[in-house]
């Protein structure tokens, strides 16, 4: 059985790398670290907060990761999906990245 906190430490790691590379901006922290919600059918669901940012991206902030086979393309939808509601002012959650 895998180590989950070794798991969430590497997601943790890649993430807030990823973060700092797009946003050209390498000061960007935790606030509050990866935490690991309960449900998910497809996708593993974490909670966090960062420092550095504003926005949008200074409020808590949610990371659904589908597991490898599923590709992109569900991500591609969903997030498409839910920006075009979030655009025509539905109370859903906007993509900010896939």
């Amino acid at each position: 059985m895998k180590n989950k906190n070794k798991d969430t430490d590497h997601i943790s790691d890649k993430l807030i790398s990823y973060l700092r590379d797009e946003l050209k901006n390498s000061k960007i922290e935790y606030d509050s670290s990866l935490t690991q919600l309960q449900g998910g059918y497809e996708t593993l669901t974490y909670r966090f907060k960062l420092n550095g940012v504003e926005g949008e991206l200074s409020k808590p902030l949610v990371l659904r990761l589908y597991p490898q086979f599923y590709g992109t393309k569900n991500a591609v939808w969903e997030s498409t999906v839910q920006n075009v509601l979030a655009g025509e002012g539905y109370p859903v959650a906007k993509a900010h990245f896939v």
